[in-house]
């Protein structure tokens, strides 16, 4: 049936405007507790973003009409959870303040512990520990997100450190956080889309989050620019609304284009070179297996004989152990600086990468070393194997009327070449009728 529907653009509009119109862009004047992990090892937070949202706000891009829906969405699903969670919770959202680093927050809940069941925080606590109330998280996600930390079974490292910040801020000792799929239903059938952790109080995350926290203020303060902590590919870069700032536009490299050289063969002997290329690669690495093998034997034989040199039938075969000098980069970057380490050695990719997420370099020292490398094309030939399965009606009536069509071509063929010789009495038939036909043309 044909729909009669137009696709129409009149009510979004307006929806648009009014996600835009809710809200307000507050200039920020303080450290947030949602900071924490900033400039600390492993943390996902950004110094430079801070620094920047205190000191050029008006720098930054605007928010998407997109991304404000979905800052609503995530506020709807927090107050549905509370609204489900009311008999338990002892009380609303709680603010909470560093007077030292002038950092400001506010928890979601405080979970009543004579109202929740204890059972099964036997394991968690030692026996006769006091188990007070627990702060109680709230946190929405995407699908992505959400299967993440179910497989791995730990959470987001942001949500980890602002939670050991209000556990330390609040003198608690630990926390329930509660987090939703806001892209499904469950990931089983009947499930709820929600993971629950317990978070602990971490002492030693705590004074790592709360020394990262004053070096951001002192930067702020003393207006020293933070280094960069993460690549500009990064997906947190990525999303930045001071990209434009902190990652200026460099020249790019032309994109790969492959030249086209002289006519494309035929369907035909491309077909006939694929099989013989894949014919081959499998014969190339039945031979090198089968060398590996060989050599695993000469291997054997020269470690249980202690021998070094062996010669069979004029090959001769070496075996020789001995120990390569290595550079070992960490001792180098101890040594020396981490810039003069860029410069004295070829850059490890991945050291520098953990250097930057350590915050000891600028990820623009290593945005600086990258440029654009040789133009290459890679060619991979597979054998597909045969799909498996029940074949559809449809298939099986196709592969019948293709069996039944090679059947007549082949019974064409052998009638055609097949030479039936006639025999005699057909023969004396033929000459008697003729003989007949004549002698009536005669009379007539």
């Amino acid at each position: 049936m044909e729909q009669k529907v137009i696709k129409s653009n009149i009510l979004l509009p307006l929806i648009g405007a009014s996600y835009r119109d809710e809200y307000t862009e507050y200039k920020r004047r303080n450290l947030r507790c949602s900071d924490a992990g900033v400039a600390a090892d492993e943390g996902e937070k950004c110094e430079r973003e801070i620094y920047y949202d205190m000191k050029i706000p008006d720098k930054k891009t605007s928010l998407t009409s997109g991304t404000l829906a979905l800052f609503d969405d995530g506020r709807l699903h927090e107050s549905d959870i509370r609204r489900r969670l009311r008999l338990v919770l002892r009380s609303p959202e709680k603010e909470l303040y560093d007077e030292e680093l002038g950092a400001k927050g506010k928890i979601d809940n405080t979970a009543d512990i004579r109202k929740i069941g204890t059972e099964e925080l036997k394991d968690v606590f030692k026996p006769g520990t006091i188990i007070t109330d627990p702060i109680l998280e709230l946190k929405s996600v995407n699908e992505f997100s959400f299967q993440a930390m179910a497989s791995s079974g730990i959470i987001n490292q942001t949500y980890y450190d602002q939670i050991q910040y209000y556990l330390f801020l609040d003198k608690k000792k630990w926390a329930i956080v509660l987090i939703k799929n806001r892209n499904s239903s469950g990931a089983e059938k009947g499930a709820l889309p929600f993971l629950e952790f317990i978070v602990l109080a971490d002492l030693q995350r705590q004074v790592e989050i709360r020394a990262g926290l004053k070096t951001t203020k002192d930067c702020v303060d003393q207006n020293i620019l933070p280094p960069r902590p993460f690549l500009r590919e990064s997906t947190k870069c990525s999303y930045c609304r001071f990209k434009r700032i902190c990652w200026p536009a460099k020249g790019e490299a032309p994109a790969l284009v492959l030249e086209k050289e002289g006519k494309a063969p035929s369907q035909e002997i491309l077909e006939g070179a694929m099989r013989v290329s894949a014919q081959i690669s499998g014969e190339i690495a039945e031979k090198e297996q089968q060398l590996a093998e060989a050599k695993s034997v000469i291997t054997r034989y020269f470690k249980a004989t202690k021998k070094t040199e062996l010669i069979v039938k004029n090959v001769k075969a070496t075996y020789s152990v001995y120990r390569p000098q290595q550079l070992d980069k960490n001792a180098l970057i101890e040594l020396v600086s981490i810039n003069e380490y860029v410069n004295i050695s070829y850059p490890d990719k991945k050291l520098l990468e953990k250097a930057i997420a350590d915050r000891k370099l600028d990820a623009g020292v290593l945005d600086a070393a990258l440029k654009p490398g040789e133009k290459r094309a890679t060619l991979r030939i597979n054998v597909l194997k045969k799909k498996q399965g029940r074949l559809s009606k449809e298939d099986i009536k196709k592969e019948s009327r293709k069996k039944r069509k090679e059947k007549r071509n082949a019974n064409k063929k052998h009638n055609g070449s097949k030479k039936v010789a006639p025999s005699r009495a057909s023969t004396t038939r033929n000459k008697g009728s003729i003989k007949k036909r004549k002698r009536v043309s005669k009379r007539g």
